[in-house]
């Protein structure tokens, strides 16, 4: 289904965006800060330090999707060594991609402060199933 394929597309784009952030971080040798776009699945790079842009993504086609965070920042910082700066809280831990269309999936992406990025599906609750949160 569309909507299903959607969901699945902007987790993905936000996770690349992430994982950029990350990989910036440690060539550059300097922190580099992912902020998501308030209302969209969009994002933006850039070096904290100086601040220099490096990457962004546009919304799209977001019209029917709810991107939210848990702990209501759009922001977290990664430090040269691949890890999350934690000095700073609060800082994007959790962020939800849903559809408005009934009946679609939806995704998770969990920033974990040793720079672990993942992506996982909450509605899948078998035991055992690398998709489940």
């Amino acid at each position: 289904q569309i909507a299903n394929f959607r969901v699945r597309s902007a987790a993905d784009g936000i996770v690349n965006g992430l994982n950029i952030a990350r990989a910036e971080a440690a060539r550059r040798n300097s922190p580099a800060a992912f902020t998501l776009n308030s209302g969209g699945a969009g994002w933006s790079v850039a070096q904290v330090s100086p601040a220099t842009a490096i990457q962004s993504r546009g919304n799209g086609d977001t019209s029917r999707l709810t991107v939210t965070s848990s702990t209501g920042s759009l922001a977290v910082t990664f430090l040269p060594t691949g890890i999350v700066d934690t000095t700073a809280p609060p800082r994007l831990e959790q962020i939800t991609i849903s559809s408005t269309v009934p009946n679609t999936n939806s995704r998770q992406i969990n920033i974990l402060g040793g720079g672990l990025v993942r992506m996982c599906d909450p509605g899948i609750t078998a035991a055992g199933d690398p998709r489940a949160c």
